[in-house]
């Protein structure tokens, strides 16, 4: 859900922790990723707290456990505060995708391409909108997120004069 609807990169999301989420008991209206944990490694990236996720983050993770424990921990790591891996988290997406009957090439990126994808037909396809949404410098690099299908195109028609 965090991969859905916030855009992140998986390794940016696995450097998320629960304070990153939470400040005086709530859920932050924005998510920050620390520059050190964006590709380039520049400036920081900053996306609003989508609504589904304010309501189901303390669900799942309660305020009062917000200190510097990783949102995502690995399993066996519990104990000594490790991330989940880049590699299981690929294992742990593409099971749920299987489960859900999602198939073709699929992995932990997908969740970005999704992001976007939704975004863009949201935002009544602003490119710009959604190239700051993603943090991209150049919207030649958002464009390649972004897929037309033919009901985005019989729609388009159904609305010309």
């Amino acid at each position: 859900m965090m991969g859905i609807y916030s855009g992140f990169r998986i390794s940016e999301l696995l450097s998320l922790t629960v304070d990153d989420i939470y400040e005086n008991g709530l859920v932050k209206d924005i998510i920050t990723v620390k520059k050190e944990h964006m590709k380039g490694k520049k400036s920081a990236h900053s996306v609003p707290t989508h609504p589904l996720l304010q309501q189901l983050i303390p669900q799942l993770i309660p305020p009062q456990s917000a200190q510097s424990l990783p949102l995502f921990p690995s399993r066996q790591g519990r104990l000594h505060n490790q991330r989940l891996s880049r590699r299981q988290a690929t294992r742990d997406v593409r099971t749920y995708y299987e489960l859900y009957g999602i198939t073709g090439n699929v992995g932990t990126h997908s969740m970005r391409k999704s992001f976007a994808m939704h975004l863009y037909k949201a935002s009544r396809y602003n490119i710009l909108g959604v190239c700051k949404a993603l943090g991209h410098k150049n919207v030649k690099t958002t464009m390649k997120y972004l897929e037309v299908d033919n009901s985005d195109i019989a729609g388009w028609m159904a609305n010309m004069e």
